[in-house]
């Protein structure tokens, strides 16, 4: 997996990864909040999830050491540009 900061340095862009280490990373930065099903009967079309990663695949950048992490704990090879810090 290949990942580089953006031009803002507000996000983490993945440049280059597996099929299975994208859909890992949508898994595991896709989270339900709290009472997501009393507030579906307000909003029926929203499923109670809060998406990390966007249809960019662009992480926030504050996510960078749990991406890191994610890639160590599931054997992932990371690399991070850094070129525009």
């Amino acid at each position: 997996m290949r990942l580089k900061v953006d031009d803002n340095r507000q996000y983490l862009v993945v440049e280059d990864c597996t099929q299975l280490e994208l859909e890992q990373m949508e898994s595991s930065f896709t989270k339900k909040v709290d009472n997501w099903f009393i507030i579906k009967k307000k909003i029926p079309h929203w499923d109670g999830e809060i998406k990390f990663i966007d249809r960019y695949n662009r992480i926030p950048i504050g996510l960078w050491g749990e991406v890191r992490s994610l890639a160590k704990n599931k054997i992932f090879l990371f690399s991070l540009k850094e070129e525009n810090l």
